[in-house]
């Protein structure tokens, strides 16, 4: 796999973190940003997994410092999150290539499988 930039990243976590929100609304479920270097980067790539890992921790701050998730953190790896009603608007909204289909669904069938282009393009 080519190494990611930053926003690739941070658009695999985001896709990641609203895929599993979505699919529990309005449960607030835990969201592990440890999980993610495992799931976007090959085992051997050491630097590129400690790269994701402090990303995939700066995203969730910033997700709730921009209105789209409430968290309650539980330490700077775990948190209880559900989406706001912000986020979850946006993610009702149907998908352009396929209007049966929402934005939010689409988002938690692609957020399954490991990081990949179309999840990356799905929130970018």
């Amino acid at each position: 796999m080519e190494k990611l930039n930053n926003i690739e990243i941070v658009n695999g976590v985001v896709g990641k973190i609203f895929g599993h929100l979505y699919e529990n609304f309005p449960v607030p479920v835990t969201i592990e940003t440890n999980k993610f270097p495992a799931e976007l980067v090959e085992e051997d790539e050491f630097d590129g997994f400690w790269a994701v890992r402090e990303i995939a921790e700066a995203t969730v701050p910033w997700l709730v410092d921009a209105g789209y998730i409430k968290v309650n953190a539980i330490d700077q790896i775990y948190y209880e999150g559900v989406l706001t009603a912000k986020a979850l608007e946006i993610l009702k909204i149907p998908d352009a290539l396929n209007s049966e289909e929402t934005f939010g669904e689409k988002l938690v069938d692609t957020s399954k499988g490991a990081f990949n282009t179309a999840l990356n393009n799905a929130v970018a």
